[in-house]
């Protein structure tokens, strides 16, 4: 019984050492998504944020820059196409600009930036929600594994209490 309770007290201890590492690696993983969140919250990346990307989510911080870009980017464009084609927005532009192509042509910017802008933050906002999805099962997986660890805990306190019972016969039996 002694020794069979020091054996499992010690798988305990093994098995506790383990849900403390996987602890602490889910830790640092949800900080490192916390501040890649923060970092893209305004849809704009600076060099600065780049730098402050924790390397875990260096290449996913590079991907979003590219492709909230490229999205962005054919979104505005489409949208603009799809604005100057119709007939009221030619009208409004001969009544607005007085035919001037350079005013008109900074109307034309300034939509454009507008429909940049809002697709840039439709992107933020769909990355968000992937983030907080993989936060929600980061959490999920913390809280098992708080639980796992608890247990093993109280169990390896168990077999502690049965190895010290256990040496305290063996000296009774031979005293």
């Amino acid at each position: 019984m002694y020794l069979t309770a020091i054996l499992k007290r010690n798988e305990m201890t093994q098995k506790i050492a383990d849900y403390e590492q996987q602890l602490k690696e889910i830790n640092e993983e949800l900080e490192d998504l916390r501040s890649y969140a923060a970092n893209i919250a305004d849809g704009g990346v600076t060099i600065g944020e780049l730098m402050t990307t924790p390397t875990s989510m260096y290449n996913r911080h590079i991907t979003f820059m590219n492709t909230s870009q490229q999205y962005s980017q054919m979104t505005a464009a489409s949208q603009l196409q799809l604005l100057i084609s119709q007939p009221q927005y030619q009208q409004l532009m001969m009544q607005q600009s007085g035919g001037n192509p350079q005013v008109e042509l900074w109307y034309r910017n300034a939509a454009y930036q507008k429909f940049y802008e809002q697709a840039q933050g439709k992107f933020v906002k769909f990355e968000q929600k992937l983030l907080h999805e993989k936060e929600k099962a980061l959490i999920q997986k913390q809280e098992a594994l708080k639980g796992s660890l608890e247990s093993c805990k109280a169990q390896k306190d168990t077999y502690a209490k049965e190895a010290q019972e256990g040496l305290k016969e063996r000296f009774s039996a031979n005293g």
